[in-house]
């Protein structure tokens, strides 16, 4: 049996995670309303399409200041790992906001692997001392799997540095799977 229509769309079944259905076929479609995620059932198990973005993969954030040395050292809750699948493209993303402590110093921020090699680095400066400036950095990544940590480290060249956090504008690192790769 075909179904056809220009003015309607195929409504799959609504359900939340908990309460997915018992005895699902090979290509049924859910919508599940607490995760907000469309998932296919492949005889097995439940995923979602490849097509498509999976969305936020994770978030971590910082709403206190950190005080930045010469040594350049991971920044206190701001690493995230994840489940990668190796067809999908990952965006690995950063924004903060900054001050040198000491004239014409530059504060680098950078996203690094659990091994604390280097996958992106941003620099800032702002010029003279206290001034404050924002930095920002992301990267894309494919071809990753299993089980993926990328975690912020900072440093100063010269003096010292911060990196301002509060509710209004905190700290932001974020992994988002945007699509196949």
């Amino acid at each position: 049996m075909t179904i056809s229509a220009t003015s309607q769309g195929l409504k799959p079944g609504v359900c939340t995670s908990s309460n997915r259905p018992v005895n699902p076929f090979d290509g049924m479609m859910i919508y599940e309303t607490d995760t907000d995620k469309v998932l296919v059932y492949d005889g097995t198990n439940w995923y979602q399409p490849s097509n498509i973005a999976w969305g936020v993969m994770g978030r971590a954030q910082k709403t206190s200041d950190t005080s930045i040395t010469t040594t350049t050292t991971d920044v206190s809750g701001l690493s995230i790992t994840w489940t990668a699948v190796s067809s999908r493209l990952y965006k690995i993303s950063f924004t903060c906001i900054c001050a040198v402590n000491t004239a014409n110093a530059f504060l680098t921020v950078g996203i690094y692997d659990s091994s604390n090699n280097t996958k992106q680095l941003s620099r800032g400066t702002g010029g003279s001392s206290s001034a404050q400036f924002g930095i920002n950095g992301f990267l894309y990544e494919s071809g990753l799997s299993g089980s993926v940590t990328r975690k912020l480290r900072s440093d100063v060249n010269t003096g010292t540095a911060s990196i301002y956090g509060a509710a209004t504008y905190p700290f932001q690192f974020v992994v988002e799977d945007i699509g196949a790769a």
